[in-house]
C-alpha cells in the first residue's frame, strides 16, 4: 500500500499471471520472491517469453523442477541467478575471511 501510494502510475497486478499477459513487453527481467513452492512456475513463464530471471531460493520444490527450469534458461538463453541474499552480506564475508585465514 504504502509503495502504491509513492507510485500512483505504476501498474499494480495481484495475479503474475496477468502482468506477464498484459505487461511483458515493458521489462527485461524478473525478480522471483513469491511463496518458496511457488517459485518455478513464474520463473518457466518469465523465461519462455525471454525474460532474465533472479530467482529467490529455493529455486523449487522437486529436482524435476530444477531440471525443467535449466533446459528452458538454456532454450531461451536468458541469463538465471538463484539469490542467496545471507551471502552478499558484509557479515558473511567476514566470516568467510575469518575461515580463509
Amino acid at each position: 500500500k504504502k509503495a502504491r501510494g509513492q507510485f500512483p502510475k505504476a501498474a499494480f497486478f495481484t495475479d503474475y499471471r496477468e502482468l506477464f499477459d498484459k505487461a511483458h513487453k515493458t521489462f527485461d527481467a524478473v525478480v522471483v520472491s513469491t511463496p518458496d513452492h511457488t517459485h518455478a512456475h513464474p520463473s518457466c513463464l518469465a523465461m519462455s517469453l525471454g525474460k532474465h530471471v533472479y530467482c529467490e531460493k529455493p529455486m523449487a520444490e522437486t529436482v524435476a523442477e530444477v531440471r525443467a527450469m535449466r533446459a528452458l534458461a538454456a532454450k531461451s538463453k536468458v541469463v538465471t541467478q538463484m539469490g542467496t541474499q545471507i551471502h552478499a552480506g558484509e557479515n558473511y564475508r567476514r566470516v568467510v575471511e575469518i575461515v580463509q585465514s
